[in-house]
C-alpha cells in the first residue's frame, strides 16, 4: 500500500520475449530500456543503488 507522499514504485520486468513483455499490463506502465541479454547481478545492483540515491533512500 502506498501512503500519502509516496513516489510511484519502480520495478524491473524480465521477459523471455519482447513481443509479450507488456501483454495484459495496464497503460500506466512505461518501458525505458530493452535489453536482449539479462543484466549481470552487478549491473542490477549498481542501477538500484543509483536510483535509491536519486530518491534519497
Amino acid at each position: 500500500m502506498m501512503a500519502d507522499g509516496d513516489k510511484p514504485p519502480v520495478g524491473i520486468l524480465l521477459c523471455t520475449q519482447k513481443d509479450h513483455a507488456l501483454a495484459g499490463m495496464d497503460n500506466h506502465l512505461f518501458v525505458s530500456k530493452y535489453q536482449l541479454e539479462p543484466p549481470r547481478k552487478e549491473e542490477i545492483q549498481k542501477f538500484l543503488e543509483e536510483k535509491m540515491r536519486e530518491v534519497g533512500v
